[in-house]
């Protein structure tokens, strides 16, 4: 894909010389040395969760508006900085991926997919990766849509603390330049998603595509985990049978299909503006939280609610420490969690969440 290029390698030779110029976008914090890249080592994107600094030079006025059905990949460099005299300037493409947030009336800015050429990505932190999604900031002159989104990676984040079987996130502050000279730089807070496949195969599994999945294929300890999750998270855009924001892990050997989630933005966690719940269910807005699973035993929850309990702490505190996240964001986060953990400690909330809506 990257020998596509034409004039590749004067684009590498103008990048490095303008490196300091670029570098002065990204003066928010100070660009720490990426100690993920140490070359020569097979280095792992999601290996860390430290910020990366990146720039992304693009037709993005063009990519911008290509979001119907038949879209295609657009050619882009990407600028890796890895410390102050130390960077990597890579070919890469770009698509528009997504539904909702791929419409303009939702995001002028809509979520990418970025497809590297391998040979460019030895010995960075990107070896070994060929195509990711990347989250985007969606409204590119409402700064405060970019902490939705930092919110909606800390989504991410806690689920892998509860749960090994998640899709890790790697959190990125990205300068996008349009080299088409329409618009003017933007840095936005972005975050890339592991690949499914890699997921799967780091838990020793494949993912599978199976709809309409009955419930008795489906590992039953797993599932409770997963609901009582999208619970504290106040999310209910999802569906297993339709596989609608969830992937199924297959383990092999005939073993339990395990429902992995991915896509929180319509959570009240998250609040994002233009969330709103379906409207056959029984809530007016998305802050609500419904318990969207069949009724099982009160003493099956426990071991849930005893993990939730146990990992209070770390998820209080990724929350807390999460750079660019603004003080009311997180203290309004922290008290929505709040109210789950209230819930969860007494019996006769228990009771009225967990078991008066079930089926």
């Amino acid at each position: 894909m990257g020998r596509k290029f034409s004039g590749f390698l004067l684009m590498v030779w103008t990048g490095l010389v303008f490196q300091g110029i670029i570098l002065n976008l990204h003066a928010r914090q100070p660009v720490p040395a990426d100690t993920s890249a140490v070359r020569g080592t097979g280095p792992c994107l999601f290996a860390t969760d430290s910020l990366l600094y990146l720039t992304l030079e693009a037709d993005f006025r063009s990519i911008q508006y290509d979001i119907g059905d038949d879209n295609r990949w657009h050619e882009a460099r990407l600028i890796l900085y890895r410390g102050r005299n130390d960077s990597v300037v890579m070919p890469v493409e770009l698509e528009t991926r997504g539904h909702f947030r791929r419409s303009r009336k939702i995001c002028d800015f809509p979520p990418l997919r970025i497809r590297f050429d391998t040979d460019y990505t030895l010995e960075t932190v990107f070896q070994g990766q060929k195509r990711l999604k990347m989250v985007t900031h969606c409204r590119s002159k409402l700064p405060a849509y970019e902490q939705f989104y930092m919110l909606e990676y800390l989504m991410y984040r806690i689920y892998n603390q509860l749960n090994g079987l998640s899709f890790r996130v790697r959190p990125a502050m990205i300068t996008y330049r349009d080299i088409s000279g329409k618009s003017s730089d933007l840095v936005k807070f972005s975050f890339f998603l592991e690949d499914d496949d890699d997921m799967a195969s780091r838990n020793g599994g494949v993912i599978a595509d199976v709809m309409n999945v009955a419930q008795y294929k489906l590992d039953y300890d797993r599932v409770l985990l997963f609901v009582v999750f999208q619970y504290f998270i106040g999310n209910t855009d999802w569906s297993v049978p339709a596989l609608h924001n969830v992937k199924l892990f297959s383990p092999g050997e005939g073993g339990p299909l395990q429902p992995v989630p991915y896509d929180f933005d319509f959570s009240g966690a998250v609040d994002a503006p233009y969330a709103v719940p379906d409207p056959k269910l029984p809530i007016s807005n998305v802050r609500q939280r419904l318990f969207r699973h069949y009724c099982v035993p009160r003493e099956d929850l426990q071991p849930v609610f005893d993990l939730f309990l146990a990992r209070k702490e770390d998820i209080y505190s990724l929350v807390n420490k999460m750079p660019f996240l603004q003080d009311r964001y997180r203290k309004n986060t922290l008290k929505y969690f709040d109210l789950f953990y209230k819930t969860i400690q007494d019996e006769r909330k228990i009771k009225r969440e967990f078991f008066r809506m079930c089926w």
